[in-house]
């Protein structure tokens, strides 16, 4: 049975008005009215408060509709991307700042200027690792350790780039030669 009908079911079944559903469940009559007619479909947190509201299980009200876990799926491959993507820009920016930080604390003549770039290479280092790790362990399905394998190899990249432009910004030492 589909979403929509399945809905419809239980709400007429409960002796419940789409109103009081959507007061249940602190929404607009409308909605209750576009999930039932097939126009929308509820997120998740609404679909388990509907559950809950009919005493259905999850999977009576998903399962028979194609459409709805269609959008499970998207939206929980939506979400996973953009957990990688915060990871990268957060792990970019603390490669960054600590090599930058690292670098401002050379001056020129102080140190050997090849020890300038061990924080460098290191960066370059995890990224190229990670590369080689996701190349060896590639698969149809991407497991937990290959994400966390691009994401270190993104940052790593990124993290050059952004070495780039904290160099030109603050005028750090031995940066301009990346």
């Amino acid at each position: 049975m589909e979403l929509a009908t399945a809905l419809k079911t239980a709400r007429q079944k409960a002796k419940l008005s789409q109103q009081a559903v959507a007061d249940e469940l602190h929404i607009s009559r409308q909605s209750i009215s576009k999930w039932e007619t097939g126009k929308t479909l509820p997120d998740i947190e609404n679909l388990i408060r509907l559950s809950t509201l009919f005493d259905l299980s999850l999977d009576d009200l998903i399962k028979g509709d194609a459409i709805m876990r269609t959008k499970i799926s998207h939206d929980s491959k939506l979400f996973t991307f953009l957990k990688i993507a915060l990871a990268v820009i957060t792990l970019t920016l603390v490669f960054a700042l600590i090599i930058a930080f690292a670098l401002s604390q050379f001056t020129v003549g102080s140190y050997h200027p090849v020890l300038a770039y061990v924080p460098i290479v290191l960066s370059l280092f995890v990224s190229a690792g990670a590369l080689i790790y996701m190349l060896i362990n590639i698969r149809k399905q991407p497991s937990r350790g290959m994400k966390i394998a691009l994401v270190l190899a993104l940052a790593g990249v990124l993290c050059v780039f952004t070495l780039r432009l904290l160099s030109y910004l603050f005028h750090l030492p031995y940066v301009d030669l990346i």
